[in-house]
């Protein structure tokens, strides 16, 4: 998918940090294409092992509070359940995030319901590989906060030495992430934190985050998260809320509450609350089991079962769609986001690339117009790893790229013949793009084959010796001061800081006065 060859781009820039994830998911990439290579499977099968983590911990957890039965179904939730599946098969962050979640749930559950103090420490290493992983795991502090106070019975852990020294360790494991922000004027914070929270256009997006959450857990994990949900609400006292069951539900709702919360002012992500559901899951495996062993609920125990098996045929239709195609149907002839014919869409690319060398005698530039999409799949697809140094992103002309600003922030392009590449026409059509070059050919399409049968278009362009503007493009003004953190308006003068538009600051320099006479504020 465009994302793992995205995540794949960071493994061959090794680093402590990235503009939008931390780097875990870059060492365990790197970790498996240097034994198996640059393929899908050694992409993958991080993504893999990091499943078979969250599946032991998984299971010691629903053990340690249910039972053995308990912790085996839980296991089967998590293989069939559409979230926990595409984590095993797809290597994206959320893989060893969802790792580091199971792992620190499993600890803090010894350390608080156990009573076992040096479990702390063990917490604090899963926690601290989490924040390596994705900046969302945090949320179990002030979940473990919450469930602290409203039980005095497990507070008397806080005056040990033991969670603060679970807390340094934490720390510790996410302190090359910090040195690494500190050094780059905090992006990859700002990225994830103040401008998600402060610059954001106001949406409210509460709709989109149930259905999100529908879509993760699937028929079967909406059902079994009722029927969990009313068991722990018909087992809680609510006067007397506490031991496992308040654990369960506070490290549930704490972390909802928070992505909820979110989506009444901002846009949200379809993957962001699924590490949650692994607090629940020993709840719905709970369900599962006990009317199992006493023979009730049989509507439950049938629509589960209908459920389970519908899930299993809709993956397999679905691996089938990507590999081969689906009979009298094939492809949907759209290349933007699923894994079906990138590799064929490249081995295009690269004849029109050689073409372009052959007329001008140089190698050209080739640029994805999207954010990091169409310029990941032309790297890892690309014959042999140098192609990199000729392979960047939208980011070229100003726009956003992502990593891909940083990678290629020091070089210089003057002169140079590029080739565009899109999936969107329109990417390639806009008004101010000739600007940026001294000659510049048509839109052209191009179908994309595999198996002889058509599986998507892109489009292509070529611009013939690069330049920079002499005056700024309007669309790029505007988004220089859209972000800016600052501005002042004299008369047809503007001096501007960029917090939010990090990528126009280096076209414009840091402080920067544009005459925007030809632009209307």
């Amino acid at each position: 998918m465009p994302q793992e060859a995205y995540y794949w781009t960071y493994a061959q820039y090794p680093a402590w940090g990235y503009f939008d994830h931390p780097p875990m998911v870059a060492w365990l990439i790197w970790l498996g294409t240097a034994v198996f290579g640059d393929t899908e499977f050694g992409v993958r099968i991080g993504a893999t092992l990091c499943w078979l983590v969250t599946a032991y911990f998984a299971f010691r957890f629903a053990d340690g509070l249910f039972g053995r039965m308990t912790a085996f179904l839980t296991l089967l939730l998590l293989s069939v359940l559409p979230f926990f599946f595409t984590i095993g098969t797809v290597t994206t962050p959320d893989a060893p995030l969802t790792a580091a979640w199971a792992g620190a749930l499993y600890f803090l559950q010894r350390a608080i319901l156990q009573n076992r103090p040096q479990a702390w420490l063990r917490a604090g290493v899963c926690i601290g590989l989490g924040m390596l992983s994705k900046y969302t795991i945090a949320l179990l502090g002030p979940a473990t906060l919450v469930f602290l106070v409203l039980h005095p019975m497990h507070r008397r852990g806080l005056l040990t030495k033991w969670p603060y020294l679970g807390a340094v360790l934490a720390f510790v494991l996410f302190s090359p992430v910090i040195a690494w922000n500190a050094r780059h004027d905090w992006a990859s914070f700002q990225f994830q934190g103040s401008r998600r929270w402060a610059f954001e256009d106001l949406v409210f997006s509460t709709p989109s985050l149930l259905l999100f959450i529908a879509i993760l857990l699937g028929p079967v994990g909406l059902l079994l998260g009722g029927a969990g949900a009313g068991r722990i609400a018909l087992l809680s006292d609510r006067f007397d809320f506490r031991g496992k069951e308040a654990f369960l539900a506070v490290f549930t709702l704490v972390p909802l509450f928070v992505f909820t919360f979110f989506s009444l002012f901002h846009s949200v992500k379809m993957n962001w609350t699924g590490p949650v559901w692994l607090s629940l899951l020993p709840v719905m495996a709970n369900v599962v089991e006990t009317a199992l062993s006493r023979g009730t609920m049989p509507r439950l125990l049938a629509a589960v079962k209908a459920a389970a098996g519908g899930s299993v045929l809709f993956f397999a239709i679905l691996f089938h769609y990507l590999a081969l195609g689906l009979p009298l149907v094939g492809y949907t002839n759209d290349l933007r986001g699923l894994p079906i014919a990138w590799e064929e869409f490249v081995s295009a690319a690269e004849d029109i690339e050689t073409k372009v060398a052959a007329e001008t005698g140089s190698p050209p530039l080739l640029v994805g117009m999207d954010k990091y999409n169409v310029a990941s799949e032309l790297g890892f697809y690309s014959r042999g790893r140098t192609a990199l140094n000729n392979i960047t992103s939208r980011n070229l002309f100003g726009e956003s790229g992502l990593m891909f600003e940083f990678w290629q922030a020091d070089r210089s392009f003057k002169g140079r013949s590029v080739i565009m590449y899109g999936v969107k026409e329109d990417s390639l059509s806009t008004d101010g793009l000739p600007e940026w070059f001294e000659s510049i050919g048509p839109v052209e399409r191009r179908t994309v084959y595999k198996d002889r049968a058509a599986a998507g278009q892109f489009f292509y362009r070529i611009g013939y010796g690069f330049r920079k503007p002499s005056v700024v493009p309007g669309w790029c003004l505007k988004r220089a001061i859209a972000g800016a953190e600052t501005g002042r308006l004299a008369g047809k003068k503007i001096r501007t800081t960029c917090l939010k538009r990090r990528y126009i600051l280096r076209w414009l320099g840091r402080e920067a006065t544009v005459n925007v006479s030809a632009y209307m504020l």
